[in-house]
């Protein structure tokens, strides 16, 4: 559950305020009257009913609709970007890696007006994963290989990343460079508050489009508000030599959220999946996403940019995220590009709850998130 460390510039690993207690104030709709006459926030658990992520992700269908409307004024008009890489690539290349990358790749082609294509077979087996279409068109899968073949390069866009074998080509599109993404991803249009004074709020709401079908469909591990804790070992010593452990967010967990007794835990070591009740103690309950293949100390090192990417492999990870993103609290470290895809997504998806703050802990950095 995750690859080599690549720093995006497009703040999309904000999690929350550092403020124990911020004065938020919301519309009387919020406001719950006590014995005075002032009128205080009524903080949600964050807690998100079917329904109301299901309001959530229309918000944000309008929102990039308002975007695509909003285009560079020399975009490419005739630029097509050709995509080939499937959801089990992006489990085997290091889901969270390569879902930071592609998203602000579609940022970056969609600001220059560029268009999605994808062959039939891949928008059926994309969807089937129950993740959100992003392309434009669908080629017929008898015209697919020979448009693909003969289609030349992104510029000089480097896409070497996810190669080989070369996952994206571009028609029309020799404007689109790596300066200019990079550039993009620095500018007010990208990291702007979304239309309509700018294009994007970073590659929020395009992860959320991602996930959106996913996250409706998914069973929240527990029915009402809960900790998610996230632990990534194994082969994630390449990047860092200093990993979260179960005990430490535990500590965490008990020191600023004491009262949350449901934790959902998503890890590669079976050590901590197995050791976890012991070291949370009595009180708590404790689930896990079902029949995921794990390993004692985390992903051997053997699997690092090569992970197991079977049937079972794609939807333990597409399961983990969802619990991840779905919790009102969350611990995790944002060396790993799995968790800072997780706290982008949980951002995003609670973002009109009045959710008290800090709601995330960030043990990178030793802090909250954001």
């Amino acid at each position: 559950m995750g690859s080599s460390r690549r720093k995006l510039s497009d703040g999309t690993f904000d999690g929350s305020s550092t403020a124990l207690h911020p004065a938020i104030f919301a519309n009387d709709s919020s406001m719950k009257q006590l014995c005075s006459s002032g009128r205080y926030a009524k903080f949600s658990d964050g807690y998100m009913e079917q329904q109301k992520v299901a309001e959530k992700i229309k918000l944000v269908a309008q929102s990039l609709s308002d975007s695509k409307i909003r285009r560079h004024p020399g975009s490419l008009s005739a630029c097509v970007m050709l995509w080939s890489l499937h959801a089990r690539d992006f489990v085997r290349k290091g889901f969270g890696a390569t879902m930071g990358m592609f998203e602000t790749l579609r940022a970056y082609s969609a600001f220059n007006g560029c268009n999605w294509a994808v062959s039939q077979e891949f928008a059926k087996d994309w969807t089937a994963w129950r993740l959100g279409p992003f392309w434009t068109s669908t080629v017929p899968n008898n015209q697919w290989q020979a448009r693909f073949t003969a289609a030349p390069g992104c510029g000089n866009l480097d896409v070497s990343f996810w190669s080989p074998p070369l996952p994206v080509k571009c028609e029309n599109g020799p404007g689109l460079t790596t300066q200019g993404k990079d550039a993009f991803l620095r500018s007010p249009a990208y990291n702007g508050p979304g239309p309509p004074k700018s294009v994007f709020k970073g590659a929020y709401d395009l992860y959320l489009e991602t996930f959106s079908p996913r996250l409706q469909a998914y069973r929240t591990p527990f029915p009402e508000a809960y900790a998610a804790i996230h632990i990534r070992h194994g082969d994630k010593i390449k990047e860092s030599s200093k990993l979260l452990e179960i005990s430490s967010a535990v500590a965490i967990l008990k020191k600023y959220w004491p009262h949350m007794k449901k934790v959902f835990l998503a890890s590669d070591d079976a050590q901590v999946i197995g050791g976890a009740k012991k070291v949370l103690g009595n009180g708590y309950t404790i689930k896990t996403t079902a029949d995921e293949q794990r390993w004692i100390g985390g992903t051997p090192d053997s699997n690092f940019n090569e992970h197991v990417h079977d049937d079972g492999a794609v939807n333990a990870v597409l399961d983990d995220i969802s619990g991840l993103a779905s919790a009102s609290i969350l611990i995790g470290a944002s060396v790993s590009n799995f968790f800072s895809t997780a706290s982008t997504l949980n951002t995003n998806l609670h973002a009109h709850l009045l959710r008290q703050k800090p709601w995330c802990w960030d043990a990178s950095h030793e802090r909250f998130c954001g």
